[in-house]
């Protein structure tokens, strides 16, 4: 029973560590363990849902398309990656848990000039679901 709490914090551990960090390769690390905080480039916006309930399933895309039509001239199309990004875009559809995710999500990346618009137009239409926000700073916790 002992190994297998072990086993269970070990594995946590590695998943919290695979968590996506935004990496930025220009930004110097010194800001990171400065008492300032650091400089933030860009916000990920995760809408959660429910992947085994179809009605949950349902409206959560239908938003995410919505989200893509109504910001049609700030989203500059699919994010190509997890990390930095010198524009606004929208993410993909993880259908099932992943990585961090212990359910469904979708995300957008946002960056500084555009977030408050986004995340006003969307916590006002998330209805039933939880959104969570996250800065990039390039520092990895």
């Amino acid at each position: 029973m002992r190994s297998n709490i072990v086993l269970l914090c070990l594995l946590s551990l590695l998943a919290i560590s695979m968590a996506h960090p935004t990496y930025y390769p220009d930004v110097k690390r010194t800001t990171c363990t400065s008492k300032e905080p650091p400089e933030i480039y860009s916000y990920h916006v995760h809408l959660l849902y429910d992947g085994e309930d179809e009605g949950q399933v349902d409206t959560a895309l239908n938003l995410y398309f919505l989200m893509m039509d109504y910001f049609s001239d700030i989203l500059e199309g699919m994010c190509p990656n997890l990390f930095h990004s010198d524009y606004s875009c929208i993410g993909w559809v993880s259908a099932t848990p992943m990585g961090i995710f212990t359910i469904a999500n979708w995300f957008f990346y946002a960056i500084p000039d555009d977030v408050a618009d986004m995340m006003a137009w969307l916590v006002q239409r998330r209805g039933e679901f939880s959104i969570m926000v996250h800065p990039n700073t390039g520092c990895v916790l």
